[in-house]
């Protein structure tokens, strides 16, 4: 997989590119499109491996082609200026690049989102992935090992991504039936459930609130074996805690508890602290969204934040001073400054701030 530390630098990059009124091509290239096939194997400074303006068709130059010893390009790139929206007209150009040059992928990207292209049964041009670098998925991990220059085969690389989109358009599909599951999902579904003379009108709608009620036991079951799999690369409790007589019924959250690789302590207060700012953001934005509110414990500090490890976003900050119940909340206000508020009674308190902390996830998400 990509580095982390090189891919929250490009992050950076583009962030600061698309707030700058100078956006262009060129400072896209350089600053992540570069660098990106750099980590991926590519001397991106031999033009006989990565060109360089390419002659496309007629007076147009194409921005980059990756040769593999033969004249014709194995892959060719089109770049447009980072959260440039793809149009048709940026569509038809790399089309026809893909005609001329006849190379067996085509990419059109903005530096973060990778839009790669294959041939159909009839040689036309089709999209075959898409590539978010600010949203990496684990399918994903295989495409990019299979770009890489010591890795690359074409015809692997077109089948695999063609499995990896069905498997996220199936994805996709049963994430929108689950949600509001049609007529011809429940009649299925249901089949073996009902007699014959059940499936009815009437009948449907009834089971549709049982169908979301299954499908929120069956994201239960997920959230506790990911949990399980986090506990296990935690470290393991001191020998005294080793002692202690465990009870049969163990709150899974006590695993996050205690001393963390980086020195700082994580204590219960904390984790439940982050476990009501979780249902705060599930209240009003969803399960996704909860789910990506995680937390880091620094010494000092404990950080609850959303958007990945590699380009967090900060909602608030919990200080727990170990020796009473209360806690300080640390939250940025509309002005972008930080606001302190005494949780007396200990993480309930948060509820009292519902309102400022959907606001900050609104801000940091916008």
């Amino acid at each position: 997989m990509i580095d982390e530390g090189k891919l929250a630098q490009w992050l950076k990059h583009a962030e600061n590119l698309e707030k700058s009124k100078e956006t262009n091509e060129e400072a896209t290239k350089m600053s992540l499109v570069m660098p990106f096939f750099a980590e991926l194997g590519y001397n991106v400074f031999n033009p006989n491996e990565f060109a360089p303006e390419v002659s496309g068709y007629k007076s147009e130059k194409l921005d980059y082609a990756i040769y593999r010893g033969d004249d014709v390009p194995s892959i060719i790139i089109e770049v447009k200026a980072v959260g440039v929206k793809f149009n048709n007209k940026h569509l038809e150009q790399v089309e026809r690049y893909f005609a001329k040059l006849k190379p067996e992928i085509a990419i059109l990207t903005d530096g973060l989102i990778y839009k790669i292209f294959g041939r159909d049964d009839k040689s036309n041009l089709i999209e075959k992935y898409r590539l978010n670098l600010t949203h990496l998925r684990k399918e994903d991990e295989v495409v990019i090992n299979l770009l890489k220059k010591d890795n690359f085969d074409a015809d692997k690389l077109l089948n695999t991504m063609a499995y990896a989109s069905e498997v996220q358009l199936i994805v996709e599909k049963l994430k929108r039936e689950l949600q509001n599951p049609s007529d011809w999902f429940v009649t299925n579904l249901m089949e073996g459930i009902w007699d014959v003379q059940r499936s009815t009108k009437r009948a449907k709608d009834e089971a549709r609130p049982k169908i979301k009620e299954a499908w929120e036991i069956l994201q239960n079951d997920i959230r506790i074996k990911l949990k399980t799999q986090l506990f296990k690369n935690l470290d393991k409790m001191d020998e005294s805690d080793e002692e202690m007589e465990v009870p049969i019924e163990v709150d899974p959250d006590d695993a996050l508890v205690g001393e963390q690789e980086n020195g700082a302590y994580t204590t219960r207060a904390e984790i439940k602290s982050w476990r009501i700012v979780q249902d705060i953001i599930r209240g009003e934005f969803g399960e996704e969204a909860a789910l990506e509110v995680l937390y880091q414990d620094y010494k000092g500090h404990f950080v609850i934040y959303t958007g990945g490890q590699v380009r967090a976003k900060r909602i608030c900050e919990i200080k727990d001073y170990d020796t009473s119940i209360q806690l300080d909340l640390t939250i940025k206000n509309a002005q972008d400054e930080d606001e302190i508020f005494e949780l007396h009674h200990g993480p309930t308190d948060l509820l009292q701030y519902t309102d400022k902390i959907r606001e900050r996830y609104r801000c940091v998400m916008a």
